[in-house]
């Protein structure tokens, strides 16, 4: 990593720190959205989790959400097409949202539940039955240190997630080589 990227980074956390945590105002300083657009595209997201809290308790547990300008990525894994289909709706109800892109796995009832007891585990995941999960973990933080290290990407403006093996991915190329 750069000397220079490496100082933006501690800048970055001293304004966090400064700042009580406010991380809005730091993601400013870094992404391609305003801070209009990271307030809006918040609202989106804690209106879908509301959406699916109120369906279902755990469902923020089966899948994952991300919005990047509007857009919304959902990844996770469930256990039916219809559900698949709800959650797509449930993502659609607010009309600021621009796209969805459902990349929800269908999977059997016992892989969703050890999924779910893998992302409520505290600490290191056991191996075993949630070795895929123990997976995915890995290759989100392979991409993370990826992006973080390549020059030429603004890693702040993705947003990724695996599942399975799988890579989806949202977010702002600044150039057709960054893409």
């Amino acid at each position: 990593m750069s000397r220079y990227r490496i100082q933006r980074w501690v800048a970055a956390a001293a304004l966090a720190l400064m700042m009580g945590g406010c991380v809005q105002a730091v993601g400013y300083v870094y992404e391609d959205r305003t801070t209009e657009r990271q307030i809006t595209d918040t609202k989106i997201h804690a209106g879908i989790l509301k959406r699916y809290t109120k369906r279902e308790t755990k469902l923020p547990l089966d899948v994952n959400t991300e919005v990047w300008k509007g857009r919304v990525l959902l990844t996770g894994t469930l256990d039916s097409a219809a559900m698949r289909s709800a959650v797509e709706q449930m993502a659609r109800m607010d009309s600021r949202v621009r796209a969805v892109y459902n990349e929800i796995l269908i999977v059997t009832p016992a892989e969703k539940e050890e999924r779910r007891e893998a992302t409520q585990q505290k600490g290191e995941p056991k191996q075993g039955k949630i070795g895929q999960f123990v997976n995915d973990v890995w290759i989100n933080a392979k991409i993370r240190a990826k992006l973080l290290t390549t020059r030429a990407v603004k890693s702040v403006n993705y947003r990724w997630n695996a599942v399975r093996g799988q890579v989806a991915i949202i977010g702002t190329a600044r150039t057709e080589d960054e893409k």
